[in-house]
């Protein structure tokens, strides 16, 4: 994934799997692999843009970082443009 691009199929999933699954996630550990990889941005990009379209709040404990809002801003502009 391009910085300031989202997938929305993944988007998708991510909403859906939270909307039916939510109690079942167990974030801490997939918020550290996420940081392992170096991404996570892309994940608190995915979960912001969720919580702006869709109205999921943020899983709690969740950090968001200033790279994950812009990740989201940038996303959520371009949709707004097009």
């Amino acid at each position: 994934m391009e910085l300031g691009k989202l997938a929305l199929r993944q988007l998708l999933d991510l909403v859906q799997l939270r909307a039916n699954r939510e109690r079942a996630i167990d974030w801490p550990p997939i918020e550290a692999r996420f940081t392992a990889l170096g991404r996570s941005a892309a994940l608190g990009g995915y979960l912001r843009v969720a919580r702006d379209l869709f109205g999921q709040p943020l899983p709690d404990g969740a950090r968001s970082s200033m790279a994950a809002a812009w990740l989201s801003g940038k996303f959520l502009l371009g949709i707004r443009l097009r």
